[in-house]
């Protein structure tokens, strides 16, 4: 047995630090890290042997498989640019129900009406039970349609993300709003209210390798080539806005006049996208006038 442990780990390191000798598991190229690793399989297999039969060398394995798996852990590890991914978003706010209409009836639609008719259009009453998903392709002309659509972009982040671990961004930003407080003695004074607007955004990005299959629940956008070279991407998105949408109207004898009121709004969305795809996520503020917010955003390979 000792014997045998001998050769077996003779043999191991040979064919870690000499290319010419054969060894199992090992193709050409592979680095220092992915053999140290076929050996730690190995001596872990010896290691069950030698529990096995008793061996007076279990210790020496032991300590020997110890060592390997620090000597592994401590070597830095490669980034290479195929694990790193790319997402683009753009924040589109709506005052006129552009976005509503947009996921009701498509870009060409949209395209094709009257700016002036399209308020009219959208606040019909049987507008409301048409189908608006909450998720939509588009190109990038469609995009810059709708671009060209909005009130504002409030924002335009791009995020560089290792693939399978999760990126999280903070925009945030704190106004100051003029308010009338009603005294005691029924007179009003003026003070200064804060009220925070902002994006809160947390992604996770990864490649779908070919045969791999999709998340559950992720909605499929895009096909499997059958390649490493172009598999498409899981995106895990969870966006939450908070806007201004209003301030508190002047009643008789109201306690504030000019309070700030906040519209919130959030998605958590699973999808699996080509790369270079937009894809459009609508974004309804709650007790706004306006539209909503759109986020439109693709993830890319970087090169």
């Amino acid at each position: 047995m000792r014997k045998l442990m001998i050769v077996s780990l003779a043999f191991l390191f040979a064919g870690l630090f000499n290319p010419r000798l054969p060894a199992q598991d090992r193709s050409e190229g592979r680095s220092i890290q992915s053999r140290l690793a076929s050996v730690e399989r190995e001596l872990e297999a010896l290691l069950a042997l030698a529990e096995k039969e008793g061996s007076p060398q279990m210790e020496d394995v032991a300590r020997l498989l110890e060592e390997t798996r620090a000597l592994r852990k401590s070597m830095p590890r490669p980034v290479t640019h195929d694990e790193m991914i790319l997402v683009e978003m753009r924040f589109l706010e709506f005052e006129d129900g552009t976005d509503k209409f947009f996921f009701a009836r498509g870009a060409k639609a949209l395209k094709l009406l009257d700016p002036q008719d399209l308020e009219s259009l959208v606040s019909r009453p049987n507008f409301a039970g048409e189908s608006v998903q909450g998720l939509k392709p588009l190109t990038t002309e469609e995009l810059e349609l709708l671009a060209s659509r909005a009130s504002n972009v409030i924002a335009a982040p791009r995020v560089l993300v290792f693939a399978g671990h999760e990126a999280a961004m903070d925009m945030v930003d704190e106004q100051g709003y003029a308010v009338l407080e009603r005294d005691d003695d029924g007179r009003y004074s003026m003070h200064t209210v804060k009220a925070k607007e902002g994006i809160n955004v947390k992604l996770t990005a990864s490649y779908q390798h070919p045969g791999e299959p999709a998340p559950p629940n992720a909605r499929v956008m895009a096909g499997d080539d059958g390649s490493d070279r172009m598999a498409p991407i899981h995106l895990h998105v969870a966006a939450a806005i908070e806007r201004v949408v209003g301030r508190s109207p002047c009643t008789k004898d109201a306690r504030q006049v000019g309070m700030p009121l906040i519209g919130k709004a959030a998605r958590e969305m699973d999808m699996v996208i080509a790369r270079d795809q937009w894809v459009a996520i609508r974004l309804p503020l709650p007790g706004s006038k306006k539209g909503g917010i759109v986020l439109a955003l693709r993830a890319k390979a970087v090169k």
